[in-house]
C-alpha cells in the first residue's frame, strides 16, 4: 500500500509518500508553499495544482491528513481547516480515500509518548530511518511521521 501523508497548512504543506511492502519505503517528501502576498483563492488554487501533481506522479492508494489539534490561535485553526477542505475535495474528485490521524497518535506511535515534542519526533526519524530534518523543516518531518505512524497504528495493512 502506498500513502500520501499530509501535514496541512496554508503557507506550507508538508507531504510524504510512503509505501509498505513488508518494510517501509519512503519514496518522496517535501513541501508545498504558497505566498502570503497572493489572495486566498490563488493560494488554494496553488495547493490544488501541487496536490494534483503529487497524486498523478505517485498514485497513492490513500491520503492521510493530520487532524486539526486545539490551538490557542483561532486564525491558525481556520487556515488549516481551509487547507484541509481543499485537500478533502481533491481526494473526493480523484476517488482517493482520505483518513485523519491526530498529533497525539503520531507522537505515541513513533516515540511511545503522546506528548513528545517535534525534536523527539525528528530524533526518532533519524535513529529509525536515517532521515535528518532541521527545525525549519518541521512540516516535512511531520508529514513523514504522519505516514509512518499511520502504518504503525494499522498493522493489518
Amino acid at each position: 500500500m502506498k500513502i500520501l501523508a499530509i501535514d496541512p497548512g496554508l503557507d506550507r504543506i508538508g507531504y510524504a509518500v510512503i509505501e509498505k511492502k513488508g518494510s517501509f519505503k519512503i519514496i518522496d517528501y517535501g513541501r508545498i508553499t504558497t505566498s502570503k502576498k497572493d489572495s486566498l483563492g490563488n493560494r488554494v488554487k496553488q495547493i490544488g495544482k501541487e496536490f494534483n501533481k503529487l497524486s498523478a506522479r505517485h498514485k497513492p492508494d490513500k491520503v492521510v491528513i493530520e487532524e486539526i489539534f486545539f490551538s490557542k490561535n483561532k486564525k491558525t485553526i481556520i487556515v488549516v481547516a481551509q487547507a484541509q477542505g481543499v485537500l478533502l475535495s481533491l481526494c473526493a474528485e480523484q476517488n482517493l480515500i482520505a483518513e485523519f490521524i491526530n498529533p497525539m497518535q503520531v507522537k505515541l506511535a513513533l516515540t511511545g509518548d503522546g506528548h513528545a515534542d517535534k525534536k523527539q519526533i525528528q530524533k526518532m526519524l533519524k535513529l529509525e530511518y536515517n532521515l535528518e530534518f532541521t527545525t525549519a523543516q518541521d512540516d516535512i518531518s511531520d508529514a513523514v511521521a504522519i505516514g509512518l505512524s499511520y502504518f504503525h497504528l494499522n498493522k493489518r495493512i
